[in-house]
């Protein structure tokens, strides 16, 4: 009698264990979405944000024609990144404006930069978060656990490598 109680409270035991490594592993994955969103909003805002500077203060004809286009693009990219994120369970606030750490830090970095200084730095910058935004895409696209922003991912990232590659055919 004492061993089927005992049989019977391991079985419950193992069941809660497996019922929390569920909810873990959804609350990660889930976390891994906001994570992804959040960071792809704060670079799509890095871009616009550094571009708009460098167009004022480039005279270099292809570091202002690279960042007209990021303009355009990451406006783009931000659109479906909020499309996305409606088709998803992300809460829409991980999309937001606000930049934070080493993209302040970037850009507090350009406003105080002038002619090629500033050229230099630009591209810089660019090559670093196209790079990392690379990264990211490609993790999230093969391990991201939101159809709709797996999609994104899928959809944007051609285009994130072509930046990537035109940003280091600019010399400043």
């Amino acid at each position: 009698m004492m061993k089927k109680h005992l049989n019977t409270a391991m079985a419950v035991g193992a069941a809660i264990l497996l019922a929390g490594c569920t909810m873990n592993s959804n609350t990660i994955n889930h976390s891994a979405s906001e994570n992804f969103v959040s960071k792809v909003a704060m670079s799509d805002h890095f871009e616009m944000a550094s571009s708009t500077l460098a167009l004022k203060k480039s005279h270099n004809a292809q570091v202002r024609a690279f960042a007209r286009s990021m303009i355009d693009d990451h406006a783009g990219s931000e659109r479906e990144l909020r499309n996305a994120v409606n088709s998803s369970s992300v809460d829409r606030n991980f999309v937001t404006d606000d930049l934070s750490g080493t993209y302040t830090d970037k850009l507090d970095m350009l406003r105080g930069k002038r002619g090629k200084d500033f050229d230099t730095a630009y591209i810089m910058a660019q090559r670093e978060t196209h790079s990392d935004a690379v990264r990211l895409f490609r993790d999230y696209r093969e391990h991201g656990s939101s159809k709709s922003l797996r999609q994104f991912a899928v959809d944007s990232l051609p285009t994130i490598e072509a930046h990537e590659q035109r940003i280091y055919k600019i010399n400043p």
